[in-house]
């Protein structure tokens, strides 16, 4: 079985994504992929370090920006 690569959205770095191992999740609302370590460590929100990529992808699939939640950081 061919391994299949996938660069996480926040970090840039590859990580396996199928077939049969997942090492990220999908964020449907956002049609995005992140690997385990940054969608588990943003469980309550982007932080300011990931803000500027988090908007750069949102403006590249033309998706409007959530509402920031009560610590001022967008929600995963």
């Amino acid at each position: 079985m061919k391994e299949t690569k996938t660069k996480c959205n926040l970090c840039d770095r590859l990580f396996q994504f199928g077939p049969g191992r997942y090492k990220g999740k999908y964020i449907e609302h956002y049609e995005m992929i992140l690997c385990n370590s940054c969608f588990k460590s943003n469980w309550d929100g982007f932080p300011p370090g990931a803000e500027g990529q988090f908007i750069t992808h949102m403006k590249s699939k033309e998706i409007a920006l959530p509402e920031r939640n009560k610590q001022g950081w967008f929600p995963r």
